[in-house]
């Protein structure tokens, strides 16, 4: 049986490594978003300041407002697609989540895409059955002795009616690992 400071060890030398590239892509991807936000600003700046001071319409900055709002919701939900289908992420769950994994157990079994099927979430009992939005990534299944078989997942699960999503007073059903 592998020991705390077993863990520790890997921990050092295998996955120490492996964060510390994770955090310089990361920092390099926030530095990326910073400079593209100040470029967005600095458009939208001049957009504004040509409206309301050089042509002497200020009531034109009403339209500046929800032009502004809109390019940065766009960037948001742009860099959110990017993040989750660059190497960044594949990467992290590669040589963090699969490497640790395997150093717990190698018999387990990992998929980055794979989850619970929902019909699986649902039989367990603890959540009554609605109509939902299933999603879910991060399979882990294997045994842990002869007799003991896990499997788990992470998932999330939204309310799709929004009849419920009212009286819940919440969009989400379940988040977490199941």
């Amino acid at each position: 049986m592998k020991t705390d400071l077993d863990f520790k060890n890997f921990y050092t030398e295998h996955l120490l490594p492996e964060l510390d590239i994770v955090e310089k892509k990361r920092f390099s991807i926030l530095i990326q978003l910073a400079v593209t936000s100040f470029i967005v600003l600095g458009f939208f700046g001049a957009y504004a300041y040509t409206f309301a001071i050089v042509w002497q319409a200020p009531l034109m900055l009403a339209l500046y407002i929800p032009t502004f709002g809109f390019v940065l919701l766009a960037a948001y939900k742009t860099f959110d697609i990017i993040i989750k289908n660059t190497s960044f992420y594949d990467y992290f769950k590669k040589n963090i989540i699969f490497k640790t994994i395997i150093y717990m157990n190698p018999a387990m079994r990992y998929d980055k895409k794979y989850f619970i099927a929902k019909n699986e979430f649902f039989k367990s009992g603890i959540f009554k059955e609605e109509k939902v939005k299933y999603k879910g990534d991060d399979y882990v299944a294997g045994n842990l002795e002869e007799d003991v078989t896990i499997e788990f997942s992470e998932l999330h699960i939204k309310y799709a009616d929004k009849d419920l999503i009212k009286e819940k007073k919440s969009e989400t059903m379940f988040l977490g690992i199941f």
